[in-house]
């Protein structure tokens, strides 16, 4: 397997403000791999760095890799990866076929951003102004100048930031996933009460090799997390072996977390939340 060469303690004590597009639901950030720079999807939910197959160069496959891209995912070592002022080298990555991401965004998408890189970081997203400030992880600048308004703890489940929460008095363990909707399993939809689910919606999605459905979506009253209120939330119903595979019920994703200011601290196990028009020593945030 390939190693990482220069994430410096001097890259981990800076903090980086990184400009993003916002297309779809996606956050979108300039990067580069292997000296090809383009587009990459920030995805928190994704667990480390993917390639598409579908815009790569050569890529050198990892150990025991079949010599061909015939594999929906390979373990592939990346020689050189640059996003804002993290570089890596010989570093670990999945090459994988995300056109689908390409036909949301309608952009050409050269990969995903994931947690192994982003892990390092307290994460403050302006969805406002549309900038990323990556911080360090312990004692910076943000939680001395400015109380947040919410603050919820988490456990971590692989990359899944994972909260406790309630929604009309129903006890859940939902995922935080910058790169995902709000979405509940399936198997909860018969949970909730006529009057609690009130007009149902419909939702087209888009999955991988285009997969397409059309899945129930209902606002729920009342959703609370670690003892915080948040009121009515818009969930979609489906049943993902990913909710399964995290031991969870559902995510909170962009459509919740972009109401607000929010920095994930992986390390200290907490997200704030600030509202949109909150500054903190004349920065916006």
């Amino acid at each position: 397997m390939g190693s990482l060469s220069f994430t410096t303690l001097a890259q981990r004590t800076v903090s980086f403000d990184v400009p993003f597009e916002l297309v779809n639901g996606m956050i979108l950030v300039e990067a580069s791999v292997n000296g090809d720079s383009g587009m990459f999807v920030l995805d928190t939910g994704f667990p480390t760095v993917v390639v598409n197959t579908q815009n790569s160069g050569p890529l050198r496959l990892a150990e025991n890799q079949p010599a061909t891209y015939e594999s929906k995912k390979l373990a592939v070592t990346v020689s050189h990866f640059r996003w804002a002022d993290i570089e890596r080298e010989n570093m670990d990555a999945v090459a994988m076929d995300i056109s689908h991401l390409e036909s949301t965004s309608e952009k050409k998408i050269l990969g995903v951003i994931g947690f192994e890189v982003l892990r390092q970081y307290e994460l403050l997203f302006d969805f406002e102004h549309k900038r990323l400030l990556m911080l360090p992880s312990e004692n910076n600048w943000l939680h001395r100048a400015y109380e947040p308004l919410h603050r919820v703890r988490f456990k971590m489940h692989g990359q899944l930031p994972i909260v406790k929460a309630e929604i009309a008095g129903k006890k859940v363990k939902l995922g935080l996933d910058s790169g995902g909707t709000n979405l509940l399993s399936g198997e909860l939809f018969g949970a909730f009460s006529p009057k609690e689910l009130g007009k149902l919606e419909r939702e087209k999605m888009v999955g991988f090799g285009f997969s397409t459905k059309h899945l129930k979506a209902a606002r729920l009253p009342a959703l609370s997390i670690d003892g915080t209120s948040f009121g009515q939330t818009r969930f979609v119903f489906d049943d993902l072996p990913y909710l399964k595979q995290h031991r969870i019920d559902g995510l909170l994703g962009l459509p919740f977390l972009a109401q607000f200011r929010f920095s994930i601290n992986y390390e200290e196990k907490r997200v704030y939340f600030w509202p949109h028009d909150a500054s903190i020593w004349g920065h916006r945030i």
